[in-house]
C-alpha cells in the first residue's frame, strides 16, 4: 500500500477530534516534508502548513465538512519546511457519533503539483497561441470536420461582430448571410474531400453590412494517420487592390494626355537597363532629336559624359522608390549647344513594369541668373559686415560695462560692509544668543554671505569677460600673446559657470584633475570658451539623469602638452557625423536651438593655439573629446603652479 500511494503520491490520514489527534501515512509525510519520527501531527500543524493566503479557504471547507455535513474536497497550496511549496488536492469526511457530533475525520491529500505545472504551461502555450493569431492583421481560423469554428483570431472576430470565443462551436451559418455561410461551406466539404490547398476570391459582408472582397486560402488539416480533421484558412481584404487595379486602368489613359501635352520635357526609362521607352513632344524639342532616335540612342545621347555617374547614382536602385532630385546636370543638344538642366524622376508602374519618370527642364537663364545674384550679395555683404559688427558689439559692451561696473563697485563696498559687521553680530549673539537674519540662523549666514559675495564678484568678471571677447571678435588685438594659464583652474571655473546646466542634466558629473598640472601657453578666456562647450555637448548628449560626465586633465611632459578629456556616457555619434563634426553650421540639435558653429569655432581656437581638438565614439556608447595644449615655457623667475593647477 505504502509503494501505490507513493507511486500516486496519494496519502491518506485520520484525524480524532476529540483528542486531536492527526494520524498519517508515510507519503502523507512526505508529501507536507516531513518524516514521520519529527513530530506528532495535529490538526494545527496541518493548518500552520497551509499556504497563508490559503489557509481561511481551507478553514471554511473544513468547517463545511464539520457542521454543514458536506463533503471535504479542496485544492490549496502549502509550504514545506525548506520553504518549497507544492499543490495538494485533499478530500475527505466526518464520520459522527450516535448523536450526530463530529468524532472522526478520514480522508487523503494528493501532491498535485506537477499537475498544476503541467496545467499552466498549457494555459501559456494557448495564451501565447491565441497572441500569435491575434497579432495577424488578416482573418484566420480553425475549423473541425463539421466546419464548425475551433479557433479564431481577433482580425476574424472584428469582421463579424463576435468575440473570438464565442465563435468557437458555431458554423458559417450562425455567423454570415445564408448565402454566403452557404458558400463558404461548399469550399470546406471540397478541400476536406481533394485533400489540397484551394486558392480563391470570395465576397464578405462585415458587421457593418460593407460588402467587400477576400483573397482566401484553404487548407486540410491531417491528423497523424493521415485522415482529414478539419480545415483552416487565412483571408485577406483585397478589396482595394481590386479598386486600385480599376483605377490604375482609368489613369493610364489620362497619363498618357497629361505625357503629351506637358510642357517639360518628359521621358521614360527602363529601371534595369536605363533604356528610354518613351519620349514626348517637349523632350525632341529641346534636345534636337526625334522620338525614335532617343528611343535608340538612349539618354546618353544627350546627357553629357561628367555627370553619367550622377545620374546612374540618383536613380534608387530595385525595392526603392523615393523620388529622386538632380539640381543641375549638363547636358548637350545635337547642334552641340551645352545646356544646365535639372531632373525631377520617380518611379511608376505601367502595366505591371516599373518605369522611371524623368521630368527635364532646361535651366541655365535660371542658374546664370542666380550666379550673378550671389556675386552682387557676397559683396555686399563683404563690405558691410565688419562695419556692421564693430558697431552692434560697441553697442553692447557700452551697454554691459555700464551697469557692471556699478556691480563691481558695489559688491566690494558691501562686501567691507559685511566684514565690518562681523564683529558687531558676533557681540549681539555673545549676549543675546543666536538670532535669525534673513530668514537663516546667524551661523549659516556667516558661511553663506561669502560664497554669495564672492559669486557676484565672479560673475561681474565673467561678464566683464564676456564684453572683451566680444571686442576681440570684432577686431583681434594682435599685440596680445599668449600667456601661461592655469588649465585646472579654467576647468574648475567651467563648471562653477555651467553649475546649473550641470544639474539639470545629470547626477553624475566629475572633475579628476591632474596634481602639480604644469601651465600651459594660451589665452584664458578663448580656453575656458572651448571647455565650455564641450562640456555642453556632453551634457546634452546624455540620455537622462543617471549618465555622467567626466573631465579629466593631464600632462605629457615628453610631448610637452597639457591634455584635457571630456568623456561622456551619451548616445554616441555615427561616422558619418564625427566627419562634418567640425563644419560650420553643421549640427544635430538644430530643432533645439544649436547653431552648428560652438565645435568649429572651438576647432579654430586650439588651431590657433598649436593644439589640437580630436573625437572618439561610438553609438551608444558615448563619445570622448580631447584637447591638447602646448605646455608654457617656464621662465626662471616664474612661480610654478600650485597643486591642483
Amino acid at each position: 500500500m505504502a509503494r501505490a500511494q507513493k507511486i500516486a503520491h496519494l496519502g491518506n490520514w485520520d484525524w480524532d477530534i476529540r483528542n486531536n489527534t492527526l494520524s498519517c501515512s508515510d507519503e502523507s509525510f512526505r508529501i507536507y516534508g516531513l518524516s514521520p519520527q519529527e513530530r506528532v501531527p495535529t490538526y494545527e500543524t496541518f493548518i500552520a502548513a497551509v499556504h497563508p493566503e490559503d489557509r481561511e479557504a481551507v478553514t471554511e471547507a473544513i468547517d463545511a465538512a464539520l457542521h454543514d455535513r458536506r463533503h471535504y474536497n479542496i485544492e490549496h497550496r502549502l509550504v514545506r519546511p525548506d520553504g518549497t511549496i507544492r499543490c495538494v488536492h485533499g478530500r475527505g469526511e466526518v464520520i459522527r457519533d450516535n448523536t450526530g457530533a463530529p468524532e472522526r475525520m478520514i480522508g487523503t491529500v494528493q501532491d498535485i503539483t506537477h499537475r498544476k505545472r503541467t496545467e499552466e504551461s498549457l494555459r501559456m502555450i494557448r495564451l501565447q497561441q491565441q497572441a500569435m493569431l491575434d497579432n495577424i492583421p488578416d482573418l484566420v481560423w480553425l475549423k473541425d470536420d463539421e466546419s464548425r469554428f475551433i479557433a479564431v483570431n481577433a482580425a476574424f472576430g472584428q469582421s463579424c461582430g463576435f468575440l473570438p470565443a464565442d465563435l468557437i462551436g458555431k458554423t458559417d451559418l450562425d455567423v454570415w448571410p445564408t448565402d454566403l455561410a452557404t458558400l463558404y461551406r461548399e469550399d470546406d466539404a471540397r478541400v476536406m474531400k481533394s485533400g489540397k490547398q484551394i486558392r480563391t476570391v470570395e465576397p464578405l459582408v462585415d458587421v457593418q453590412g460593407r460588402r467587400t472582397w477576400i483573397e482566401t486560402i484553404k487548407m486540410p488539416i491531417f491528423d497523424g494517420s493521415g485522415t482529414v480533421i478539419g480545415t483552416t484558412g487565412i483571408a485577406r481584404d483585397i478589396t482595394e487592390r481590386m479598386q486600385v487595379d480599376n483605377a490604375l486602368r482609368e489613369s493610364e489613359a489620362r497619363f498618357r494626355e497629361i505625357f503629351e501635352q506637358n510642357e517639360d520635357a518628359i521621358i521614360l526609362l527602363a529601371r534595369e537597363t536605363l533604356d528610354i521607352l518613351d519620349a514626348n513632344g517637349a523632350a525632341e524639342a529641346l534636345m534636337g532629336y526625334n522620338r525614335e532616335e532617343l528611343m535608340r540612342l538612349g539618354p546618353w545621347s544627350f546627357i553629357a559624359p561628367d555627370d553619367y555617374g550622377m545620374v546612374i547614382e540618383a536613380i534608387p536602385p530595385a525595392g526603392d522608390t523615393t523620388p529622386f532630385h538632380l539640381d543641375r546636370i549638363s547636358a548637350v543638344r545635337i547642334d552641340g549647344t551645352r545646356l544646365i538642366a535639372s531632373i525631377w524622376g520617380k518611379i511608376i508602374r505601367l502595366r505591371d513594369t516599373e518605369v522611371v519618370y524623368c521630368s527635364i527642364r532646361d535651366i541655365t537663364k535660371k542658374i546664370r541668373m542666380e550666379e550673378e545674384a550671389q556675386i552682387t550679395q557676397a559683396r555686399l555683404i563683404h563690405a558691410n559686415k565688419m562695419t556692421s559688427l564693430g558697431v552692434l558689439v560697441s553697442g553692447i559692451a557700452h551697454e554691459i560695462n555700464n551697469p557692471n561696473t556699478f556691480i563691481q563697485g558695489n559688491a566690494a563696498l558691501i562686501e567691507d560692509v559685511w566684514f565690518d559687521t562681523i564683529p558687531i553680530l558676533d557681540s549681539h549673539r555673545t549676549e543675546n544668543g543666536d538670532f535669525i537674519l534673513g530668514g537663516l540662523p546667524i551661523g549659516e549666514i556667516e558661511r553663506i554671505v561669502p560664497r554669495l559675495l564672492h559669486g557676484v564678484k565672479e560673475g561681474s568678471r565673467r561678464i566683464s569677460a564676456i564684453v572683451n571677447n566680444l571686442k576681440d571678435f570684432a577686431r583681434e588685438d594682435t599685440a596680445k600673446s599668449y600667456t601661461p594659464i592655469s588649465v585646472n583652474r579654467i576647468v574648475e571655473d567651467a563648471r562653477l559657470i555651467l553649475s546649473y546646466q550641470i544639474h539639470r542634466y545629470t547626477d553624475h558629473f566629475r572633475l579628476d584633475l591632474a596634481e602639480n598640472l604644469p601651465l600651459a601657453q594660451g589665452k584664458s578666456q578663448q580656453i575656458e570658451q572651448v571647455v565650455i562647450n564641450l562640456i555642453m555637448n556632453a551634457l546634452q548628449a546624455l540620455p537622462g539623469k543617471g549618465a555622467g560626465v567626466i573631465v579629466s586633465t593631464d600632462a605629457d611632459t615628453i610631448a610637452s602638452v597639457i591634455t584635457i578629456t571630456v568623456r561622456d556616457e551619451g548616445e554616441g555619434m555615427s561616422p558619418e557625423v564625427m566627419e562634418r563634426l567640425t563644419e560650420p553650421f553643421f549640427s544635430t540639435k538644430l530643432e533645439r536651438g544649436g547653431t552648428g558653429l560652438g565645435l568649429s569655432i572651438s576647432a579654430a581656437i586650439i588651431r590657433e593655439h598649436n593644439g589640437t581638438l580630436k573625437f572618439e565614439s561610438t553609438p551608444g556608447r558615448g563619445t570622448t573629446a580631447t584637447v591638447t595644449l602646448p605646455i608654457a615655457h617656464r621662465l626662471e623667475n616664474e612661480v610654478p603652479a600650485s597643486p591642483g593647477g
